[in-house]
């Protein structure tokens, strides 16, 4: 039997042991394909309504990211609602859904992906089937702002997901 390495043989390693596609011990998969920006926010009532208020630093987190691009946009925002409050009418959505090993966000989390800010959708939701390898979580979000800086990761600060 032919094997794809010299002098490999199966009972001493395993075929992608050495692999450059290896990620901190473990096959690269689809959940390490992109990277969004959370920053976690905290709620506080004022006279004038809810605010949302930074938490903590940005965060990092290795995830994959199925944009909606081939499904029609939802029209079901106000512009009157969205600040800056420079055009009326409704507004489009752009759902995505991220999925991720780990989550450091909640209902309240902002993200950042590709250049846009994304407000999320409900909870996070843990999904725990199958194996350790396909344990993730899964999160549902809509654009709210095009062309936003992202917020700056500070050096040094941990990357979830990895």
């Amino acid at each position: 039997m032919g094997y794809l390495f010299d002098g490999w043989h199966p009972e001493t390693r395993f075929l992608f042991d050495m692999h450059p596609e290896m990620l901190h011990g473990r096959i690269k998969t689809l959940m390490d394909t992109d990277y969004v920006i959370v920053v976690n926010q905290t709620v506080s009532d004022t006279a004038h309504g809810v605010r949302y208020e930074p938490d903590g630093d940005p965060i990092k987190v290795i995830c994959s990211v199925e944009g909606r691009q081939n499904q029609a946009g939802m029209f079901a925002n106000s512009g009157q609602e969205d600040i800056p409050q420079d055009q009326g009418g409704l507004t489009e959505i752009t759902p995505i859904q991220i999925i991720a090993r780990e989550w450091p966000g909640d209902i309240h989390s902002q993200v950042w992906y590709d250049g846009d800010m994304y407000d999320t959708i409900g909870s996070p939701v843990e999904r725990k089937h199958g194996t350790d390898r396909s344990r993730h979580w899964e999160i549902r979000a809509e654009i709210r702002r095009r062309d936003v800086p992202e917020p700056a990761v500070p050096e040094g600060s941990r990357t979830w997901g990895m």
